[in-house]
């Protein structure tokens, strides 16, 4: 296996850590049919290190059409706006995504066990990846980084 070229990486590492489900073909036969037919799992709760440009234009285009995956959680150091109706759009998770959990510190957030695959979209990314793992979560990030740098 050759190393990737220096100006082709790719967007997203996953590394598993745990299995949801066996190893077994994601599809099953129905008794009736032989058409194939998606199993039926819980979408995969993703937390989502960051809320800036990569956030919002590399990685929600693709999260949420997904029916697999759910936007669960965001680490976003700033606080929530004190009035949310004079916010605006894109401005901060709370506001864009209510219904997902809000943390400030990544100690709050990798503790949460519902959390099942970490996403960080932030310019440093060692830190937040190797948290994860130790989280016992999968995790994913860029592989942007100069040579040399995490």
């Amino acid at each position: 296996m050759g190393q990737w070229p220096e100006d082709k990486t790719p967007v997203l590492l996953l590394t598993p850590v745990k299995c949801r489900q066996p190893l077994s073909s994601p599809y099953h036969q129905t008794s009736q049919t032989t058409q194939l037919k998606p199993c039926e799992m819980a979408p995969i709760k993703v937390g989502i290190v960051g809320y800036g440009f990569s956030t919002k234009c590399f990685h929600l285009p693709y999260i949420l059409p997904n029916p697999d995956l759910e936007v669960y959680a965001f680490l976003q150091r700033a606080a929530p706006p004190s009035d949310p109706a004079t916010a605006p759009r894109w401005g901060h998770c709370t506001i864009d995504f209510p219904e997902a959990k809000h943390y400030q510190t990544s100690d709050e957030f990798y503790a949460d066990e519902q959390i099942e695959l970490v996403v960080v979209c932030t310019a440093s990314h060692e830190e937040f990846i190797e948290k994860a793992l130790l989280a016992g979560k999968h995790g994913g990030c860029p592989a942007h980084a100069p040579p040399g740098q995490p």
